[in-house]
């Protein structure tokens, strides 16, 4: 059925584990005023109805079978709060033979609550996620195809894009994600590039505030606490050309986290790029480094008034390896944007996005012989933030800039 939406007040408070079984408590406020005009319709009379192609960030046009009488009883310029799904403003809803078609347009939150205050503190529940099957794994905009884990307890998947096969291997336990990738490219039937990478992400807990008034935004907060990490890469590439960008690599999980009947949705990103500056096509370069951070992250918005929440609380980069096989300068430059952290309304573009980018720069030269290595961290928020009625409507702000270097042998 269709309700008018009155004031809501969700709070739940939930036993869970922190980094390593540290206790805390989650925590949720849902308290709002909603608009006149909007229209709640829940799971059961909306979600269980959907047909056809699953809805996205993208998706403005949405078809349910004939029994959604709450879909049919929609009307144009209704603010529709599809529970599980996304909220939107209504255009028309046709019949059209085999189903019906609620067209939309985007709108705002503000233009759906009147007055109120969301709020939350949660952690990250792996192993529930990747058990209902909510846990998405993607590859740029591709899902890749879930198969049979070799191991009791985790999830592998695997698929190939753009001359790329990829694996990737998931181990989900209480407050933490363990993570083991391969890729391999192959140039004329000969494998040539190849990545293995594994580590974890733990721990770390999402957490916000939004906060109208007579529909407007008065506060607005997101971020991440208590992220701990480490991630070690190996990539070695041979005979695969002289200066070039050897591998782009976008790794997405996807974890819906419950708030309210519009919940978010957190993807955790990895994103490898790695460039090989090699003096002769036939030349090869290598290289090994190993992250490890422990940090939060966070942006404050008030009015137009936005400000970094972020602390560096460790970084370090270790067993900074590499080198070429041939007597020539050769170089490969890793940076591995890890992790990316977006939190977004479910149905929505990314409202904030939370990211480290680890690089390491090696450079070899044998005349002199010098090998010298760069180890760069740089955290970004990323802010999209337009639907939540906020004048900021999208941009990036640094969060923290560290730098190291070591060389060996005559670095001139």
């Amino acid at each position: 059925m269709v309700r008018r939406l009155g004031p809501v007040l969700v709070v739940l408070a939930l036993g869970c584990a922190a980094g390593q079984g540290s206790p805390a408590v989650d925590a949720v406020t849902f308290d709002v005023q909603w608009a006149a005009n909007a229209r709640m319709i829940d799971e059961a009379s909306g979600k269980a109805h959907l047909v056809g192609d699953r809805p996205g960030p993208t998706t403005l046009v949405y078809r349910f079978d004939k029994d959604a009488a709450a879909v049919a009883a929609l009307q144009p310029g209704d603010i529709a709060v599809l529970a599980g799904i996304a909220y939107r403003k209504v255009v028309q809803v046709n019949d059209v033979g085999d189903a019906l078609e609620l067209t939309t347009e985007r709108t705002t939150l503000n233009q759906a609550i009147k007055n109120g205050t969301i709020e939350w503190d949660r952690g990250i529940d792996f192993p529930e996620a990747a058990a209902s099957g909510a846990m998405r794994v993607s590859y740029g905009d591709a899902v890749l195809d879930r198969v049979a884990s070799p191991l009791e307890g985790g999830y592998s998947y695997e698929g190939e894009l753009k001359g790329w096969k990829i694996s990737v291997r998931l181990v989900p336990s209480e407050g933490r994600l363990d993570v083991e990738a391969t890729a391999t490219k192959e140039v004329l039937g000969e494998k040539r590039v190849g990545l293995t990478a594994s580590g974890h992400v733990q721990g770390f807990r999402t957490s916000g505030r939004a906060v109208f008034s007579d529909g407007a935004n008065l506060e607005f907060e997101a971020g991440t606490r208590e992220l701990e990490g480490e991630l070690k890469v190996k990539v070695a590439a041979f005979n695969s050309g002289a200066s070039q960008e050897l591998l782009s690599i976008p790794l997405g999980i996807e974890i819906p986290v419950e708030i309210g009947p519009v919940p978010l949705l957190v993807k955790i990103k990895a994103h490898l790029n790695v460039t090989a500056e090699l003096s002769l096509n036939d030349s090869s370069a290598e290289a090994e480094v190993t992250f490890r951070f422990r940090s939060n992250q966070g942006i404050q918005v008030a009015g137009s008034s936005l400000s970094p929440v972020a602390s560096l609380q460790s970084f370090d980069a270790t067993d900074l390896l590499g080198g070429s096989a041939d007597y020539i300068a050769a170089g490969i430059n890793a940076c591995l944007e890890f992790p990316r952290i977006e939190i977004s309304m479910l149905g929505e573009f990314a409202s904030v996005g939370l990211s480290q980018n680890n690089c390491a720069e090696s450079v070899f030269t044998f005349d002199p012989a010098c090998n010298q290595v760069k180890g760069v961290i740089t955290g970004v928020a990323l802010y999209n933030l337009g639907f939540f009625g906020i004048s900021l409507a999208s941009g990036n702000v640094q969060l923290y800039h560290r730098e190291s270097e070591r060389h060996s042998g005559d670095c001139r």
